[in-house]
């Protein structure tokens, strides 16, 4: 009687077993990730070293602590301290395209830039304003004149004061600073012993006021260059209704306070050029 209960108590496990073998899951649930990845020790070692030449590499650039060397020059652009947005210049291609212009091979041989800084007799320590600066046409030759000096760069324009800018730093040019200008204040610097304004006073509208403001911040004894286009018609130029007559900007100048010194019309082809200075 006992080996009967015996057998029948096993079948009886047995049979249990069985059946819950048969309700256990077959597959991993969809609630449990099936693509980790099993990480080896040697690739986290591998991982480490790449974090360890990260850190010396940034170190080494100074991202991370690294002293400035005050001999560099300065990175931030001025525009920015100006509150110039590099979102509000225009488009690269276009600037380039006018900077082409400006710099075009054909202009030396009838705005001869070269002959026009000799004229001048400067120094060589004089502080020089070049008021309509552009793509640097000037500012550059006279930066080269004045290596005891300082030539102000200025404009209205921001994406021609931010080429200027960069060039003076690619080529390591440190007597050039940009200066922001309106289309009614020059911004002259006080220091300024010479005021160039070479194809830039006839877009002036109004020309009374500008010329008594740039008197405001020019020092006595400073003298003032202008060069513009001749009356007539001529193979360069702007058109003759814009144009500026030697006797209207001699009449301007003294009107204002100004001695005229020098009135050139041989120096040039094209133009004449007419020197004042603040008495």
């Amino acid at each position: 009687m006992r080996r009967i209960l015996f057998s029948i108590l096993s079948f009886a496990l047995l049979w249990a077993f069985a059946g819950t073998v048969q309700a256990a899951p077959t597959t991993r649930p969809t609630s449990q990730p099936t693509n980790k990845k099993t990480h080896h020790p040697h690739q986290h070692k591998a991982h480490a070293k790449k974090a360890t030449k990260h850190k010396a590499h940034a170190g080494h650039h100074g991202h991370h602590g690294g002293k400035h060397n005050p001999s560099n020059p300065p990175i931030d652009c001025p525009l920015r301290k100006a509150g110039i947005h590099p979102n509000r210049l225009q488009p690269f291609k276009s600037v380039q395209k006018y900077i082409k212009m400006l710099e075009r091979p054909d202009r030396l041989q009838w705005q001869k830039p070269d002959a026009v800084v000799k004229y001048l007799k400067l120094k060589g320590n004089e502080k020089l304003a070049d008021v309509g600066a552009g793509s640097g046409y000037f500012s550059f030759r006279f930066a080269r004149k004045l290596p005891r000096g300082q030539v102000y760069a200025i404009d209205v324009k921001a994406e021609m004061l931010r080429h200027i800018h960069h060039t003076s730093m690619m080529k390591g040019i440190k007597n050039v600073r940009i200066v922001f200008a309106s289309y009614t204040n020059p911004k002259v610097p006080k220091d300024s012993d010479v005021v160039f304004i070479c194809d830039v006073f006839h877009h002036v509208s109004k020309k009374k006021a500008w010329l008594k403001t740039l008197w405001g911040q020019m020092k006595k004894g400073s003298k003032v260059v202008f060069i513009e286009f001749r009356m007539g018609k001529l193979p360069k130029g702007p058109p003759a209704w814009i144009k500026l007559a030697p006797r209207k900007l001699r009449a301007l100048l003294t009107a204002q306070g100004f001695k005229i010194t020098d009135f050139n019309q041989k120096l040039l082809p094209y133009q004449y050029m007419m020197i004042a200075k603040k008495p």
